[in-house]
């Protein structure tokens, strides 16, 4: 029967191709793949060592088992200061948007009173 290999996910045919058996996981992968040399392949062969070799998923599993956890207050600190440039950022966007805003109803303001002067010049003019 065989086997798909976890990395390169092509079938590992028969115990003569060299592959190995992740241990935690259960999870087959080709020696080359795995990136072993004969002789580590031969160590890993023993069972003893074969809890040391480990997929990259379960370590990575392991990995973050191993990462120091923030405290509540480190947390709250990482909020407060993300909010705080969160709200600069908004009051930023605010007044540049202001000004735009400013800015357009002038042109509209100016644009009326061109158009009431031509309106009005026709009026008395006619």
């Amino acid at each position: 029967m065989s086997q798909i290999c976890h990395s390169c996910e092509k079938r590992i045919y028969d115990s003569r191709q060299a592959s190995i058996l992740y241990v935690k996981c259960g999870s087959w992968i080709h020696q080359k793949c795995a990136k072993l040399t004969d002789q580590q392949l031969d160590e890993f062969a023993n069972k003893s060592l074969q809890k040391s070799f480990t997929c990259a998923s379960c370590e990575v599993d392991i990995t973050s088992k191993n990462m120091p956890t923030t405290s509540a207050h480190e947390s709250k600190e990482g909020l407060e200061l993300l909010f705080k440039s969160l709200e600069e950022k908004l009051h930023s966007s605010l007044v540049s948007l202001k000004e735009e805003l400013k800015t357009e109803v002038v042109r509209e303001i100016a644009q009326l009173k061109e158009q009431s002067a031509q309106i009005q010049g026709i009026v008395e003019g006619g």
